[in-house]
């Protein structure tokens, strides 16, 4: 049980580093003045960073028992419309009478790694987008044994741009895995966007 819960702290703090790393980025990469970038206007193709929290809630079951996400990814635009995203995040399941963010009585937290394709509708300052992807899911049990599994994701979101580089991001996925339980879950998230 130390061990587990070890492990877990040692993920938390892991997920923090790295949100810090993309906000501290993102905000360096601000410019100054001028349109949000776009490859035609910035010279290159531009990145973007996004830090998130939410909610997680597995489908099947008839409940909705959201439990917490945390999330940090990195985009690179191949054009103005299509970019491709490196995802990580870290979904909490366990019994929610007992629920606290990332520690469950039968607590089963998985780190996703996903890497997806985007499309973007960019001609005014609210941006809807459409995404899919596939991901590496770390089942991590303080139960049973730790596995690992494959799986899918999609879903679309909304940017509003609230700045010529920072938006704020909605987004709703819908994952499914190669994993005995917990292996459909819907992630809803709401976080910020670094554009540069």
């Amino acid at each position: 049980m130390m061990m587990t819960t070890r492990k877990m702290g040692r993920g938390r703090r892991f997920i923090a580093r790295t949100a810090l790393a993309f906000v501290a980025t993102g905000a360096l990469a601000v410019p100054a003045s001028g349109a949000p970038p776009t490859p035609s206007s910035a010279g290159s193709d531009p990145w973007a960073a996004n830090v998130e929290m939410g909610f997680t809630n597995q489908t099947g079951d008839g409940n909705f028992d959201a439990h917490a996400l945390l999330g940090a990814s990195l985009e690179k635009y191949q054009t103005q419309n299509v970019s491709w995203r490196g995802a990580m995040s870290m979904h909490s399941f366990g019994d929610p009478a007992f629920q606290q963010p990332f520690r469950t009585v039968d607590d089963e937290d998985v780190l996703a790694l996903n890497g997806n394709i985007l499309y973007h509708w960019v001609d005014n300052d609210v941006q809807p987008f459409v995404t899919g992807g596939l991901g590496y899911y770390s089942y991590q049990r303080s139960f049973d044994n730790d596995h690992s599994e494959l799986g899918v994701d999609f879903g679309g979101g909304v940017d509003f741009v609230t700045a010529p580089a920072i938006a704020i991001k909605i987004e709703a996925l819908y994952h499914k895995t190669t994993a005995a339980g917990n292996d459909r879950f819907v992630a809803g998230t709401a976080g910020v966007r670094f554009r540069w």
